[in-house]
């Protein structure tokens, strides 16, 4: 599908090779490499239908550690990062020819990936980079809006949260968190800033977070890192919980629980989702750790929970576990 990424391509001192999930859609998969190669799969049987190479086609420069994106579907078009003067592209599903193009930002992709909104019927295409969280009209591609708080010049990774007609997005490096008001105006979006937050709050660096009830839980590189939760309204921290030995994590969520999966000692912690608490409901711990060499990395695959079932992953190590008892 796509040539190996090496030292020569982007810094691999974390690890080497793809780190964007798979997009699944009805009879086609599509996926992002690391050196940014999109291409198109035929489910049944594995065969390439197109490719496309975002820094040789479209300009875009590889990030420093790698092209990170999940690829969007919308229909039939296929949304993606290449950075640069073609910021935001939009591809045929069939051809992998290009149908759309954001207009107005000249920014490198970073390692969010695009979501689609929608306010006052007026849709958009909403993702963040180094300069923050920004949107585009899903069919003329022109800027609807900006906000820089939650930008860094590091490394800009969470996906920013559609809830209802509000966005929240976090990220590390001294960028904190913002909530933003969307408006319907004429042709456009109004983003109004509820708040901006950078410091003892949620400042995600690359686990995610997800948003339950008005609450919102993640890891926070904070404190020395601890697991947290949100108000989304006010921004309040409810709460924080220190796991020693771990400075980051990442989680996932499914059947009324959380799934909090930590950087260092290998465990996955199952949570009630609560305002007043932190409310584990039992752990596991990796069978066993990879031997190859972490570099400057540490576990930072995100757990899976499909089917009943619970996937987790250490570098070449992958384990799964019947949850369903």
């Amino acid at each position: 599908m796509s040539r190996a990424g090496g030292g020569d391509d982007y810094n691999t001192g974390w690890g080497a090779g793809p780190r964007s999930t798979p997009t699944v859609d009805g009879d086609q998969i599509f996926v992002l490499s690391d050196v940014g190669v999109v291409s198109a799969i035929r489910r049944q049987d594995g065969r390439k239908l197109w490719s496309v190479d975002l820094v040789a086609e479209y300009g875009g420069g590889i990030p420093k550690w790698g092209y990170s994106e999940s690829v969007l579907v919308d229909g039939d078009r296929v949304l993606v990062t290449p950075g640069g003067n073609n910021f935001a592209i939009g591809l045929d599903r069939r051809t992998g020819k290009q149908v759309w193009q954001s207009k107005g930002v000249d920014a490198p992709a970073h390692y969010v990936s695009i979501m689609k909104g929608e306010v006052g019927g007026k849709s958009y295409y909403v993702t963040a980079s180094s300069i923050g969280v920004v949107a585009f009209d899903t069919e003329n591609g022109n800027k609807l809006f900006e906000n820089s708080n939650t930008g860094n010049q590091v490394a800009t990774i969470p996906t920013p949260l559609i809830l209802g007609d509000q966005v929240y997005h976090t990220s590390d490096y001294g960028a904190g968190n913002v909530l933003l008001n969307l408006t319907a105006s004429g042709s456009g979006i109004d983003a109004e800033q509820v708040y901006h937050l950078n410091g003892k709050t949620m400042l995600n660096h690359h686990g995610g977070v997800v948003e339950l009830d008005g609450v919102v839980y993640g890891f926070t590189k904070a404190n020395g890192g601890v697991w947290m939760a949100q108000e989304v309204s006010s921004g309040d921290t409810l709460w924080v919980e220190k796991l020693r030995g771990n400075t980051s994590g990442s989680i996932g969520f499914a059947d009324g629980r959380l799934y909090c999966y930590n950087d260092k000692d290998g465990t996955v912690v199952l949570v009630e989702p609560s305002a007043e608490e932190w409310s584990p409901q039992g752990s596991l711990t990796l069978p066993r750790e990879t031997t190859l060499p972490r570099g400057s990395g540490a576990i930072w695959a995100h757990p899976v929970i499909a089917d009943q079932t619970l996937y987790i992953r250490d570098q070449n190590l992958v384990f799964a576990f019947d949850i369903a008892r």
